[in-house]
């Protein structure tokens, strides 16, 4: 129906550059180079030809435009009307929209996604019979099993959303436990983690694996939670070891946890933090005898640290704990630049 030869050149040029960042080995009759152009096509429409309206619709609330999870769900229903080779391929249709409109994409996610995709033995769509979705939904169910053993946090959600599409094809409600599922997913969560990113960077967009199916929003809420723990706990224990080998250079962790102190609302995690401070000395290396730089530079961060959770956490326990640690160990030194450091430090003039 479409007689601008302007949507027709976009996606022609659209279509060929994602073609060029996908390797050819990824694709297979379950993940198809049509369902690629598709979505491009898809993405097309949407944006050029529909001037990003839901002109397929009745009528949209006004939030719906900003809600990129709704914009997603638009295109897959009424555009592209669940016609894909693959169904699981609609996980890619959001980084290929983003990448459309925005100009950028994360082709490890996409390629992650891909080789979920290439991993399900039969393809299942709208032309399967209901013994195939049926079959299909019991080797999926051990598959998820297999993902919790190794899988990426990525892998597993799309592993979640994708049994649930199956159900969802059958007239079924894929019910699931959050709370064992979330278990059987520890090793995963700590495989997630990197503390050489910020948390932010660590945490799941929910926006990437369509929140308005509500179960999706639960399970990444949750992992969420679970990742921010693991996050300052690592953290936490990568301070702990630095502290334990002097090795002060690698204060940064440090830097980075006491920035980080009005961040943390989580009273799981606050009193997680406030026990490993209390039972590591409070990370505050005594400057006994002659010291370096680093080290006063770590003292200083330690005692804003412990100066942070007094102030924003409204605890005075550790910060009085504390100053009895300073106190102590001047007594037990008798050394005065030992007691001149600390006095500079509490100044901060360190």
């Amino acid at each position: 129906d479409f007689t601008n030869l302007r949507t027709f050149q976009k996606t022609e040029q659209f279509i060929e550059e994602v073609m060029k960042e996908i390797d050819d080995a990824k694709f297979t009759d379950k993940f198809t180079k049509d369902d690629i152009y598709r979505m491009c096509f898809a993405t097309i429409i949407y944006n050029v030809e529909h001037n990003r309206k839901k002109v397929l619709l009745e009528k949209t609330r006004e939030d719906e435009d900003v809600n990129e999870d709704v914009n997603v769900d638009y295109i897959w229903n009424y555009i592209l009307r669940r016609s894909m080779d693959n169904i699981y391929s609609k996980s890619i249709l959001l980084h290929i929209k983003q990448w459309f409109e925005n100009g950028t994409y994360d082709m490890n996610k996409i390629n992650r996604i891909i080789n979920s995709i290439n991993k399900v033995e039969n393809v299942i769509n709208y032309l399967s019979a209901a013994e195939e979705v049926t079959d299909a939904i019991q080797k999926w169910d051990d598959n998820l099993n297999e993902l919790t053993v190794e899988g990426s946090l990525d892998e597993i959600i799309q592993a979640v959303r994708y049994r649930m599409s199956l159900a969802e094809m059958l007239g079924d409600v894929f019910n699931f436990s959050n709370e064992k599922l979330l278990e059987d997913m520890r090793c995963n969560i700590l495989n997630h983690v990197d503390i050489e990113k910020s948390v932010n960077d660590n945490e799941l967009f929910t926006a990437m694996y369509a929140p308005q199916e509500q179960t999706i929003k639960i399970l990444i809420q949750k992992l969420n939670e679970e990742i921010i723990y693991e996050y300052y706990n690592k953290l936490a224990e990568k301070i702990i070891e630095s502290f334990n080998r002097d090795i002060f250079s690698e204060k940064k962790y440090l830097f980075v946890l006491k920035d980080s102190v009005h961040l943390i609302t989580d009273e799981k995690i606050r009193e997680n933090l406030k026990g490993k401070l209390v039972s590591n000395k409070f990370f505050f290396p005594v400057p006994l005898g002659k010291v370096n730089q680093d080290q006063m530079d770590w003292c200083s961060l330690s005692n804003v640290l412990i100066l942070h959770i007094k102030n924003y956490w409204q605890d005075d326990q550790v910060f009085d704990r504390y100053q009895e640690f300073l106190e102590n160990a001047k007594s037990n030194y008798h050394d005065k630049m030992l007691d001149y450091r600390i006095e500079l430090i509490n100044r901060g003039t360190v």
